[in-house]
Formats: C-alpha cells, sequence, structure tokens
C-alpha cells in the first residue's frame, strides 16, 4: 500500500522482479521460479501482466482461517 501498487478493484499487489527477490532470499533464480510456480499451482499467488514492457503484477493471497481448520 505504501508504495500506491493498488488495482482499480482495491487489490494490493508486488512488483518484485525475479532477479532481485532471488538476491533478497539468497536463492536462485531457477528455486525462485520454481517457489512461484508452486505458490501459484496451489492457487496461494496469481500473476497478471503489468502491461507490455512492464514487469507483472503479484497478487498474494492469504488462506482463511476456515481452510486451515478443515480435515485434510
Amino acid at each position: 500500500r505504501k508504495n500506491s501498487w493498488i488495482d482499480k478493484y482495491g487489490n494490493v499487489y508486488l512488483i518484485f522482479p525475479i532477479e532481485e527477490l532471488s538476491v533478497q532470499i539468497d536463492k536462485c533464480k531457477s528455486s525462485v521460479k520454481t517457489a512461484l510456480k508452486e505458490l501459484d499451482d496451489v492457487g496461494l499467488l496469481v500473476r497478471r501482466s503489468g502491461g507490455f514492457s512492464k514487469p507483472n503484477h503479484l497478487y498474494v493471497k492469504i488462506p482463511s482461517d476456515e481452510i486451515g481448520l478443515q480435515p485434510v
């Protein structure tokens, strides 16, 4: 929110290039890409195009307590 990265629906998103993220968490780019894909596959991350030649917008979903309490 402090960067005003809010879409027209009021949802907050992140802009975090893969290379910068890999440096921040001290992991290689392929590990970061794999982790992002896993989050995407389970529905905890949504990637939307930022537009031509612009970075993707990353929407992080936080599961509710109700989901965590459901039996596996």
